[in-house]
């Protein structure tokens, strides 16, 4: 089991924003659709219920990542603070 980044969680909702706002429901059924793992569901179950204007706001209502090593590629994700690396949520 893995992190759930933030690359990874764009790539299981951006559809739930194409025709504006995304409510946590949307996000949730964008998720299902797209056959995100279980981390994913549960992160956006825990978002509050209201509209989200576009992804970065999910960023928002989410704690402050800590960084890992991206189990597809190796590369190193590296500290807050540094600027480099993809965040995980």
């Amino acid at each position: 089991m893995h992190d759930v980044t933030r690359i990874e969680l764009l790539d299981h909702v951006r559809t739930a924003f194409d025709d504006g706002p995304a409510s946590r429901d949307a996000l949730l059924a964008a998720a299902a659709a797209s056959n995100a793992r279980p981390e994913v569901i549960a992160l956006l179950n825990r978002l509050p219920e209201r509209d989200f204007r576009q992804v970065r706001d999910l960023w928002e209502e989410m704690a402050e990542p800590t960084y890992r090593s991206a189990p597809e590629t190796g590369d190193i994700h590296h500290a807050a603070g540094s600027g480099r690396g993809h965040r995980p949520v």
